[in-house]
């Protein structure tokens, strides 16, 4: 039974530290509130130069209903997969009930979380770290909190869960300082009006969840109206009175701090799933459905796999296509021959034994489908995600019917499925062919589109309905060694620091290999995000780079974000870039890729006699003397051989020795490479040595016929020139 939690997949995120360019960003909001008297009452309304006031409320956030998830609190369990750290995270919503009401703005915020595990209470401060200001009346900010705790720890809590009626509570405990100045009365100094933080802010621009990118973090880069470079923060609006006839410089009292405190409360039980995600499984809660879509893709439709999991923004998305996995060391493909003779070491009992390791490819492209499908199907609330391999029950080989039986496209053999299979790390895929079903096998590898020898089968499982159901999806298995999966680049941000603010340029491609690669493309997304929580998502910036791009080994190439924007748009600002290479491939041709791999082949080498005569010295003493007087003088022959690889071996021929037998071996990739195991490649030459006289050397020669395992020579006679 695989892991149906899944394994994350790999995504090439580039990530900033935000976090001191929003520290930036919030001192410039940081002045203490300024009211006519103390807000020591917390539901009391302040009204101060025509604007509404009052202390702030805590309260967590709630992710709204989709079609793929309910509403929920935006508090949750989450697990790292490889390193098993279990976090509890919460976004801390900073409010006013009253849709006209300020919330006064706070300082140093702290937030505390209590509960129970089966008797064992439960203590953690949290961590904060604070968005900028929303531009909403009532809401001031979101508080993004988190805390690391164990399974030792909670593992009472879910046991306590899986009994019929059991809740588990939660206490938040939110305290924050309210610094405020209250004016100073004088004679004649007439009404002014202070201008505050949200009217002056033009950082997120909706409320709740579908606010757009706040400003101040990093590089603005493009928005969907236009396209922009180079950011800049619009100056704060000095904050001035208007003033009066009798005082210009309206005066305040020192500064008050007023510490203020909320306790909130939440149940829930196991069929909270959504709180408690990657532990939901533990809780016998059923699985989510499994959406397929096809997408048109120039006249072809393209299909993408996904199922909703119990943790806000983590999909199971099943792969594109399996392919034959590259090497790290060389990037070319893993594939491993060897050969074997058979008991009557007969051609045309040799097999050929290939083995191919394959393992699931995901394609840029369609993670961008699936980022734009969910965004359009929840209306804006997904954005982005972590996307798994999970969610299934079962996966199998099967092998495609051309390929399969007597009538098979070739004289090999395969298995016609594998029933256990491990498609996050691969498996390993084996071919026997002959001698003759070897060349069509590696041409039809090699050339054109390759070939698609089979599909796998994931069973996937979907919660529809009182029972779970099952069905079936096929993923292609696509053997082509132009098209790889696993070639590595690194990417690397461009960043540089304008009046304070970090501004992405683009990014820098790194070709660490010590091999030449060429990319087809790189898929880019510019993210708005604090913590876990995706404020804003750009899917198309503008790319200034010609593809496809090819690097040789240990190079690199800057590919920049372009476009401008006109001063009547909004900034958009981004914290991350998400870079997704695809069509990876290594910048050799096939049939060098293949004679290399044939150089690797295992297996015995095959052995043959050569046997090298002289008929002239067997049958000396029944040759007349006309026969043999011009080879009187011949001392003895000397006979070498030489190999495909260059080797050369000899044999000493005379009178009383006229035959030789030379033991001759030829190794797999030579005999790959001819596809031929009699036609063994030779050449010879004869050196003809005299009694009296320097001896004679023909040039290397090659046989009348290799196949043969006999090779006659004769001496060169005297009286020949």
């Amino acid at each position: 039974m695989p892991d149906l939690k899944g394994i994350q997949l790999i995504s090439r995120r580039v990530q900033l530290n935000y976090k001191p360019m929003l520290t930036q960003v919030l001192q410039l909001y940081d002045n203490n509130n300024r009211l006519g008297e103390a807000p020591s009452d917390p539901d009391k309304i302040y009204s101060y130069e025509g604007k509404k006031y009052g202390q702030p409320k805590f309260r967590i956030k709630t992710n709204p209903a989709t079609e793929l998830r309910p509403a929920s609190d935006a508090f949750s369990f989450e697990k790292d997969e490889k390193t098993g750290v279990i976090t509890l995270r919460c976004v801390i919503e900073v409010y006013r009930d009253e849709p006209d009401v300020i919330p006064l703005k706070i300082k140093n915020p702290g937030i505390s979380l209590e509960f129970d595990a089966a008797g064992k209470k439960i203590t953690r401060q949290l961590t904060i770290t604070q968005s900028p200001a929303i531009n909403a009346v009532n809401l001031l900010q979101d508080l993004h909190a988190q805390t690391a705790v164990t399974w030792e720890e909670i593992q009472g809590l879910f046991t306590h869960l899986r009994e019929p009626g059991n809740t588990a509570a939660f206490q938040f405990t939110a305290t924050a300082e309210l610094w405020w100045e209250e004016l100073i009365k004088t004679g004649g100094t007439a009404p002014f009006r202070l201008l505050t933080v949200l009217e002056t802010s033009s950082l997120l621009a909706k409320p709740v969840t579908t606010v757009k990118p706040f400003s101040g973090l990093v590089a603005r880069v493009r928005d969907h109206r236009g396209t922009v470079i180079r950011p800049t923060i619009k100056p704060r609006p000095t904050v001035r009175p208007t003033p009066g006839p009798a005082d210009e410089n309206p005066k305040f009292k020192p500064a008050q701090k007023l510490d203020i405190k909320s306790i909130i409360v939440r149940s829930y039980t196991k069929d909270d799933t959504l709180i408690f995600g990657p532990f939901a499984e533990q809780l016998n809660v059923k699985d989510l459905s499994w959406q397929v879509v096809n997408i048109p893709k120039a006249g072809e439709n393209y299909t993408i796999s996904y199922q909703p999991t119990y943790q806000a923004d983590v999909f199971n998305f099943l792969p594109q296509v399996f392919r034959i996995k590259a090497k790290e060391q060389s990037g070319e493909p893993r594939i491993s021959i060897s050969m074997n003779a058979g008991a009557d070491e007969k051609p045309e009992n040799y097999k050929i034994n290939i083995a191919l390791t394959l393992i699931p490819y995901y394609n840029a492209l369609a993670k961008k489908d699936l980022y734009r499908e969910l965004n359009r199907i929840t209306k804006g609330v997904t954005r982005f995600c972590e996307l798994r391999l999970g969610g299934y029950k079962s996966a199998r080989f099967e092998l495609r019917s051309a390929y399969a039986g007597e009538n098979a496209v070739f004289t090999g053999k395969m298995p016609a499925s594998i029933d256990v299979i491990d498609p996050v790390n691969g498996f390993v895929l084996n071919v026997e062919c002959t001698l003759e079903s070897f060349d069509y096998f590696r041409r039809e590898i090699s050339e054109g589109d390759g070939i698609i020898i089979g599909d796998i089968v994931f069973e996937l499982v979907s919660g529809k309905g009182d029972t779970p159901q099952t069905s079936l999806q096929r993923i292609p298995v696509e053997l082509n060694i132009g098209k790889l999966a696993g070639i590595p680049v690194a990417i690397k941000p461009d960043t540089e620091n304008v009046d304070d603010v970090i501004d992405i340029k683009g990014f820098t491609i790194y070709n660490e290999n010590s091999f030449p690669v060429s990319i087809k493309g790189i898929d880019v997304t510019l993210l708005s995000q604090i913590e876990e929580t995706v404020y804003e998502a750009e899917y198309d910036p503008d790319l200034q780079a010609a593809w496809p791009l090819d690097l040789p080994d240990n190079a690199t190439q800057q590919v920049l974000l372009v476009g401008q924007q006109t001063e009547e748009e909004e900034a958009s600002f981004w914290t991350q870039v998400v870079c997704e290479p695809y069509g990876v491939s290594i910048k050799k041709e096939a049939d060098e890729i293949l004679e290399r791999i044939i150089d690797y082949a295992t297996g015995d080498p095959q052995l043959w006699k050569l046997e090298i005569s002289c008929p002239l010295f067997e049958k000396w003493g029944q040759l007349d003397d006309a026969t043999i007087t011009p080879f009187k003088q011949v001392s003895h022959l000397i006979v070498e051989i030489k190999n495909e690889k260059g080797a050369t071996f000899s044999v000493k021929l005379d009178q009383q020795k006229p035959v030789a037998t030379l033991e001759m071996s030829r190794s797999i990739s030579e005999i790959l490479k001819t596809q031929q195991l009699t036609g063994r490649k030779y050449q010879y030459r004869i050196g003809t040595n005299y009694i009296i006289q320097s001896a004679h050397w023909t040039e290397w020669s090659d046989p009348e016929s290799t196949a043969s395992d006999y090779l006659t020579v004769i001496p060169h006679a005297l009286s020949q020139p």
